[in-house]
């Protein structure tokens, strides 16, 4: 059952999370996994603790909503379009994953196995372009890990049906 709100709380889980180098999704999640919902208070925290500004920190709460919570549900990828990201070519390797899926932005594969969906900020700006499978965050892409990474959640998809 979930605990009320506690700042103080909410700090040492933070900081344990960010001594064992997690970023925003593995965060946010053990906040949750605490806590439940995460509310307007959770902003500021991040803020605190990513060094993120408010705009980014909304954007990861929103984007941690959408997190896959349930087997069966589409493995959903999330390539972040965000201003850093998109320096760096995420529109490029966005358009590759997207072409090797058969889905297009903001789709969902005509199996239903994959949604694919632009987010604007994961919290990982300096490790530019990123991508999220499910809760996984894959920082640093190129065009070869863009391949690796439809490669690997295929397989994955494959040997665990989905």
């Amino acid at each position: 059952m979930p605990e009320p709100w506690n700042l103080k709380r909410a700090r040492a889980i933070a900081a344990a999370q960010r001594r064992a180098g997690a970023t925003a999704v593995p965060l946010l999640a053990a906040l949750a996994a605490a806590f439940g919902r995460l509310g307007e208070e959770a902003v500021d925290l991040l803020v605190e603790t990513l060094g993120v500004d408010r705009f980014s920190a909304r954007g990861l709460m929103l984007f941690h909503r959408d997190v896959r919570e349930h087997a069966g549900q589409p493995h959903a990828i999330r390539v972040c379009r965000g201003e850093r990201c998109r320096a760096r070519g995420c529109e490029a390797l966005g358009d590759r994953i997207a072409m090797r899926l058969g889905v297009p932005w903001y789709g969902r594969s005509a199996d239903g196995r994959w949604s694919f969906v632009p987010v604007y900020c994961q919290g990982m700006c300096d490790h530019g372009p990123t991508a999220c499978v499910d809760d996984i965050p894959f920082p640093r892409l190129d065009a070869i890990g863009a391949d690796g990474l439809v490669d690997l959640m295929e397989a994955i998809d494959r040997d665990h049906g989905g």
